[in-house]
C-alpha cells in the first residue's frame, strides 16, 4: 500500500512524504517506510528529523 502523507512537526512545519506499509508474514507487525521526493524541501526536513529525533529545537 502506497500513499501520500503529511507529517506536521512544530519545529519543522509540514513534511510531505510517500508512505509504504509493509506486512510481516503473520501480519503481527506492520512497519511503515516514509520517504520524501528527492530534491524537495521535505527531503531536507526529513533528513534533519532523522538526526534530531525527539530533541526540542530552540527558537
Amino acid at each position: 500500500m502506497i500513499g501520500g502523507r503529511t507529517i506536521l512537526r512544530p519545529s519543522l512545519g509540514r513534511i510531505d512524504v510517500d508512505a509504504q506499509v509493509l506486512f510481516t508474514e503473520n501480519r503481527a507487525q506492520t512497519p511503515m517506510v516514509m520517504t520524501a521526493r528527492p530534491g524537495t524541501e521535505s527531503q531536507g526536513k526529513l533528513e534533519l528529523l532523522s538526526v534530531i529525533g525527539h530533541q526540542q529545537l530552540m527558537p
